[in-house]
């Protein structure tokens, strides 16, 4: 704490307050990794208001330990102000279904367009390490993802909570907790990924609760036989809903047979939140690519 007249030290406003908690919170989210504990102990030291909009934030990742680093923060972006647990409480009190959007960035996350059906019965709580961090060359470099207030583009359902990364808070929730799970294109790093999907099942709601999973960027890293291992590893049921076997070839007959369907299209954006964007480029013609939904047994076989 910075020290007042006469020595003594002085008293933070709450809009210092306020900056210093959203850049913790920005930071540790984007900083925590679940297999190096204990997390990071996030110490901003400086924050400065730069011409752009932004701030420049001066930190260290633990008080007693390694370098200063000044990055680039967006520390008016719209981020919950409660932890999860919190709110997850309050709209379970009201018979909210809960719908989580994992890794969401600018494309997946829920949209007042999307015309889902279920939006007035839904809270959402949508997460992504980029949240708040600035789209710079220095920020890319340690941080490899950036998504300011800025690249939000369309109108979000009222009852939507953000997040910059829930790793840390997966393990502290409740089994049986979430109706919907979405997961885009975030199946990049098999020793983690792993690991966070079994957490997220037990969060998955038993006998209704649906997880849909899209992977059209990386399937050679984490193919659905990978993840038909985690299904069955949980007891847990698959519905494939696409699946490319070989890659299209570019003609226009090809574009024909690997197009996916528009029924298909319509329900993953009404239902699921996920952006047509997806299912329309090139890369849902790459082989291997999938979508499929898991779901959780009413009850275990023992």
């Amino acid at each position: 704490m910075a020290k007042g007249p006469g020595g003594g030290e002085s008293v933070k406003s709450a809009e210092q307050i306020r900056l210093e908690n959203n850049a913790r919170h920005i930071l540790f989210g984007t900083h925590y990794v679940s297999n190096f504990l204990p997390h990071p102990d996030i110490q901003v030291t400086k924050i400065k208001k730069q011409t752009d909009g932004y701030y420049a934030v001066t930190y260290k990742q633990h008080p007693k330990y390694g370098p200063k680093r000044t990055v680039s923060l967006d520390l008016d972006f719209p981020l919950a102000q409660e932890n999860i647990a919190t709110i997850v409480a309050r709209y379970q009190k009201a018979g909210r279904q809960l719908f989580l959007s994992v890794g969401a960035d600018t494309n997946d996350y829920p949209k007042i367009e999307n015309a889902d059906p279920s939006e007035s019965r839904r809270a959402f709580f949508v997460s992504d390490k980029g949240y708040g961090i600035v789209a710079n060359r220095e920020n890319f470099a340690l941080f490899h993802d950036a998504t300011p207030k800025e690249h939000f583009h369309s109108k979000m359902p009222h009852e939507t909570f953000l997040f910059n990364g829930l790793d840390a808070e997966y393990p502290k929730l409740a089994e049986d907790t979430f109706d919907t799970i979405q997961l885009v294109n975030i199946l990049s790093d098999p020793s983690s990924i792993g690991l966070r999907l079994h957490e997220l099942i037990r969060t998955l709601k038993r006998g209704s609760g649906e997880m849909v999973i899209v992977n059209t960027n990386t399937p050679d890293v984490f193919p659905l036989e990978a993840l038909q291992k985690v299904a069955t590893s949980e007891k847990c049921s698959l519905e494939i809903i696409f699946h490319r076997n070989e890659r299209g070839k570019g003609d226009s007959e090809s574009e024909t047979k690997y197009m996916i369907p528009e029924e298909i299209v319509e329900r993953m954006q009404q239902d699921y939140h996920i952006s047509p964007q997806q299912f329309t480029d090139n890369s849902s013609r790459e082989a291997g690519c999938y979508a499929a939904i898991i779901r959780k047994p009413a009850k275990t076989n023992e």
